[in-house]
């Protein structure tokens, strides 16, 4: 017996091999089985998505109020001149503005008004959930946060986003992100 015949003799005995020879194609059963798998990964893969995507829109937006805060403060130092920052909850909106005249600081992005609203475009799923500001945050000409034209000595929540992210400003002038722990929710 030469090595062609072992080889024909163990395809036509093996089972896997006689298994594959003598199938004509997939049952029923077996297409209805991969479709339901096929049909749970995609949900399972496009709920991750928008997750993504609704998680990428808030980082982008807690980002963007983050550098317009840091921004004011700046423009307040470098002018000489007190800016505000101004917040709506209602509207979920906040934009700032020269306190001498009340008009819009130019954004340093493209020269536009600096006025930024949420829950459209490209902050679709974002909303402002509170603001500890109770009125208006100004940067007076040397960079100091005042909250309602006074000082003060504790940090404080100049908006939260979605109930999860914070843009906090201390009374040195600091401004950072704090996300919310355990999703407590915003309590400013």
């Amino acid at each position: 017996m030469c090595f062609g015949d072992a080889v024909r003799v163990l395809y036509k005995t093996s089972s896997i091999f006689s298994f594959l020879v003598n199938r004509r194609g997939f049952t029923l059963i077996e297409l209805i089985v991969v479709i339901v798998i096929m049909a749970i990964l995609t949900g399972a893969v496009s709920v991750t998505i928008s997750d993504i995507n609704e998680n990428t829109r808030l980082s982008n937006a807690a980002t963007r109020a983050l550098a317009d805060v840091r921004y004011a403060c700046e423009l307040a130092m470098n002018n000489r001149r007190e800016v505000n920052v101004l917040v709506n909850v209602g509207s979920d909106t906040y934009e700032v503005r020269w306190h001498d005249d009340g008009s819009y600081v130019p954004s340093g992005v493209d020269g536009e008004d600096l006025a930024v609203t949420f829950g459209s475009g490209d902050y679709l799923d974002v909303e402002i959930t509170s603001s500890g500001l109770g009125g208006r945050l100004s940067f007076n000409e040397i960079g100091e946060p005042l909250i309602n034209g006074s000082p003060f000595s504790n940090e404080t929540s100049v908006l939260c986003l979605n109930g999860k992210v914070h843009v906090m400003v201390y009374p040195s002038g600091y401004v950072k992100l704090m996300k919310t722990i355990g999703g407590g929710g915003c309590g400013c």
